[in-house]
């Protein structure tokens, strides 16, 4: 289930969406001001939209249309319009084509005030993975300055029906630089972190029974086992039960690594493969990066139900698989990038 968030003049509101097999379809909405209940573990993603009031703009005219180029051009064109481009985040527009050269409306806004509306929404457990805006997407069908300052009034049909074309692909959207949209897996860093320590212990461990059997001294042996018994505890807790800590050890080991042999993943000729298997129609593969612990896919697709298709048939394989980014491109097709943990064991 997708949430999407709407926040309008002081309030918060958020519609529940369903992916259908004709595309998506609301199924209800609630209002989120001052409330602690929503439960988003059964959401597996949010969209977050702001009213035009929250948004600068600047209009300029290039001599291309890349998205690409744009991003790295624009900000030389912002400097000294607006405080600091290092202080804002823009997504630039293409709104039309003129005598070999391309309108371009760039929205931004500070940082500061981004970060000031997306952190009470993560102390509630809410990450919008796109901020879009669909007063912005209205004034975009019909275009005029006018139009962007002075505001635009939807109706609840107009929401609906820009919520549901923001899903297939946002007009904008404001996760960008620092602020990019990002799923950290501290999981795979704990275990990690954990086999290192356990690694060094086992040395260590190992050290001792060396020394101990080379030196044959029953009392040495009596406070070495004690000593080993200690430093087994320190690492797995004092009320933890310990027999033989060498062997436990071993078998905690063992167990971390089997963890982690799924994390890693496998080749990136046989993860094609794996991928092959699950490929939908209408999808294209740009990219594939294979690291241990992380898969990434990048490529382009027709539309967002496309790419979630994708996913739903890549999860029947592997584990983890979620979608990291997404964006409309120029000609209209949507750039996305996938990561998952590795495939099913």
């Amino acid at each position: 289930m997708t949430g999407f968030l709407l926040l309008e003049e002081d309030s918060l509101r958020l519609l529940r969406i369903k992916e259908r097999s004709g595309g998506f379809s609301i199924e209800g909405e609630e209002g989120l001001d001052g409330a602690d209940h929503l439960q988003t573990s059964a959401f597996d993603s949010f969209y977050l939209s702001l009213p035009l009031r929250h948004l600068d703009f600047r209009l300029l005219r290039m001599p291309f249309s890349s998205r690409e180029k744009l991003r790295e051009t624009i900000p030389y064109e912002l400097q000294g319009l607006v405080v600091s481009v290092d202080e804002i985040v823009f997504d630039p527009l293409v709104i039309s084509e003129e005598e070999n050269s391309f309108v371009v409306l760039v929205p931004y806004m500070k940082k500061e005030r981004l970060r000031g509306i997306m952190e009470p929404l993560r102390a509630r457990g809410i990450d919008p993975e796109v901020v879009t805006s669909l007063e912005l997407a209205r004034v975009r069908k019909e275009f005029s300055t006018e139009a962007l300052t002075g505001g635009v009034k939807l109706s609840e049909e107009e929401i609906r029906a820009l919520v549901l074309e923001e899903l297939e692909g946002p007009t904008i959207n404001l996760r960008q630089d620092d602020l990019s949209f990002t799923r950290h897996s501290q999981e795979k860093e704990r275990l990690l972190r954990r086999l290192s320590r356990l690694t060094a212990l086992a040395l260590l461990l190992v050290s001792l029974g060396l020394l101990l059997q080379w030196l044959g001294y029953r009392k040495e042996a009596a406070t070495t086992a004690a000593s080993m018994q200690a430093l087994y505890r320190d690492a797995f807790g004092e009320g933890t039960r310990v027999v033989d800590p060498l062997y436990q050890l071993r078998a905690n080991i063992k167990q971390l690594r089997e963890e982690l042999e799924g994390i890693r993943g496998v080749r990136a000729l046989d993860m094609l493969s794996l991928f092959s298997e699950r490929w939908v129609d209408g999808v294209v593969l740009e990219e594939l990066t294979v690291n241990p612990g992380l898969v990434l896919l990048k490529g382009e697709a027709g539309s967002l139900k496309d790419v979630q298709s994708l996913i739903s048939s890549l999860k029947k394989g592997f584990r983890g698989v979620e979608l990291a980014e997404s964006r409309k491109t120029v000609s209209g097709r949507l750039a996305f990038s996938i990561t998952a943990e590795g495939p099913e064991r």
